[in-house]
């Protein structure tokens, strides 16, 4: 997606922007020249079938109208990009005896809807040298326990990334959805130290461990739902009881 006319940026840079659909999605992230870059998220049954000119710009033009002014080039551009596909990575064990460990994508390689595998990398490093300092160097020791504790959360990541991949595509249009976070930004205003605003904020800009923040946030939505239907049954009580008021008059 090009600058724009007169330079500068053709939508907000502050901003990675999203185009759902139905089993698919557009994104862009800006660049500093004033462009952004695109990439569009399907099957790669769609994405191989888009191979002319033509079908690039009917689909487009079909599911996202204005892509086609912002994107003069779309066609081209389209067809002179290569598809690729996406892969997770789980396998176990990390380690092979004391002598041997993957560490980083080489374990636990996850799709990038979540922007966390460099740093679950990282945080694999400081999570080892821990649990080496546990160990007091001992190899074979300290290389078992670290997969044995590690593994639980990057196996959780994994789920995260391609639940959010669903969440993007589908979930930013719930009105619903929007309800949702919208009340959980307004318990974690309330409650800052005991109420996380998101689980996307729990991952990203806390240091629990991914499973950790999962179940941290699966009980807030717990809280919240019966907070929601104690609200929803005292509305209906007190509608019954002022029906009743009017009806006795």
């Amino acid at each position: 997606l090009p600058a724009a006319a007169g330079g500068g940026y053709a939508m907000p840079p502050e901003a990675l922007h999203i185009w759902p659909g139905a089993e698919v999605m557009l994104i862009a992230l800006p660049n500093s020249d004033g462009s952004f870059t695109c990439t569009l998220f399907g099957d790669f049954a769609l994405l191989e079938s888009l191979d002319t000119s033509e079908k690039v710009t009917e689909f487009f033009g079909r599911v996202w109208p204005d892509t086609i002014s912002l994107m003069p080039n779309l066609a081209a551009d389209y067809l002179a990009n290569p598809n690729a596909a996406l892969s997770t990575v789980r396998c176990s064990p990390w380690h092979l005896g004391g002598s041997l460990l993957l560490l980083g994508d080489a374990a636990h390689g996850v799709v990038p809807f979540y922007g966390q595998g460099m740093n679950c990398a990282m945080e694999d490093c400081l999570l080892l040298d821990d649990e080496l300092d546990r160990a007091r160097d001992v190899w074979p020791v300290a290389l078992p326990a670290f997969f044995k504790s590690r593994k639980p959360a990057t196996d959780c990541l994994a789920q995260l990334a391609i639940d959010n991949y669903v969440e993007m595509r589908d979930k930013t249009v719930s009105t619903l959805f929007l309800v949702k976070s919208r009340l959980h930004a307004a318990l974690h205003t309330l409650a800052p130290s005991r109420w996380h605003p998101s689980l996307h904020t729990a991952v990203s800009f806390t240091s629990l461990p991914y499973h950790h923040a999962l179940a941290a946030c699966a009980w807030q939505d717990q809280i919240l739902l019966c907070l929601c239907s104690g609200a929803g049954a005292v509305g209906v009580w007190l509608g019954r009881m002022f029906w009743q008021r009017c009806t006795a008059k």
